[in-house]
């Protein structure tokens, strides 16, 4: 289990005259990262710096860029904050309106920690899982029941299909997998089916796993 955020988080401040816009975002690959980097500094071509940072994979993908801030005072602050706050797969940029006011080396640490702090509260801390979607296919005698103790067991039902057979669609976290098989197989005797679809890293919010927009729109 990681830690990110659940959506698009923007937020800023100002310090000293020179105003700072935070914006952070859950992102799979360096790809991902990079785009939303830069898609940030599109939206802003007169900033004076467009600081980011971002961890992916648990980490073992790290990198930082200060912008021509001085070293060690934009960029790596940003990190050691996604760092240090549990967070992955995560980029976060913040923007500088540069107000004509030096802030020293201290001032820009805290200035671009606090911008990247205050993007990430906006897009609000989840835990995101590893999960498999499974289609379970069984005997209509078997429905009730089934159902029953799906729901009992907190999974997530997110499609049926009626045919020659009862088709439930669900998402699980993947250390259930196991579960799933013997529940299935004590509700329908052993003649029951189950497929793994594919495999996702979604966040879970009270319990319930967010699916991504792209695939609610298909």
């Amino acid at each position: 289990m990681i830690q990110s955020i659940l959506q698009e988080g923007i937020a800023d401040h100002t310090m000293k005259k020179s105003h700072f816009i935070g914006y952070a975002k859950h992102v799979e690959d360096q790809t991902e990262a990079e785009a939303y980097i830069q898609e940030v500094k599109d939206l802003h071509p007169q900033a004076r710096h467009h600081v980011s940072a971002y961890s992916l994979n648990r980490g073992q993908v790290l990198k930082y860029d200060d912008d021509k801030e001085p070293s060690q005072t934009a960029g790596r602050p940003i990190l050691d904050f996604i760092v240090n706050r549990g967070l992955d797969d995560l980029c976060i940029v913040v923007v500088r309106y540069f107000g004509g006011i030096l802030l020293g080396k201290g001032g820009l640490v805290k200035a671009y920690t606090l911008g990247a702090q205050l993007a990430v509260e906006a897009g609000k801390i989840v835990p995101y899982k590893e999960v498999f979607y499974l289609e379970l296919s069984f005997d209509y005698s078997a429905q009730g029941a089934l159902e029953y103790q799906l729901k009992e067991k907190k999974i997530q039902i997110i499609g049926r299909d009626y045919g020659e057979k009862v088709a439930f669609r669900l998402i699980i976290d993947q250390d259930r997998l196991e579960e799933i098989k013997n529940l299935l197989a004590e509700e329908t005797s052993g003649q029951g089916d189950l497929e793994i679809l594919r495999e996702d890293l979604l966040a879970q919010v009270k319990e319930k796993f967010i699916e991504k927009k792209k695939e609610k729109e298909k």
